[in-house]
């Protein structure tokens, strides 16, 4: 898990690359599972440094972009 290594702003700055990668068109095997586990590591981390996330938006919008690599 990405927590482990990293603090909550530095896995939103890595989901934010990931997001512009797939904005640009970026396809590859295991990035759905990476959005997934992105937003796992997003919400423990969050909890752990007792930070306030709405975390149905999350989900949602990265629902969104899984939804998006399946097309």
């Amino acid at each position: 898990m990405y927590d482990q290594f990293l603090s909550y702003q530095e896995l939103m700055n890595y989901y934010a690359r990931v997001k512009n990668y797939i904005d640009d068109g970026f396809r590859v095997d295991g990035l759905k599972e990476e959005l997934e586990l992105i937003f796992t590591s997003l919400r423990r981390k969050a909890g752990e440094e007792r930070i306030e996330i709405d975390e149905e938006k999350l989900e949602k919008e990265i629902k969104c972009y899984i939804r998006r690599l399946r097309h």
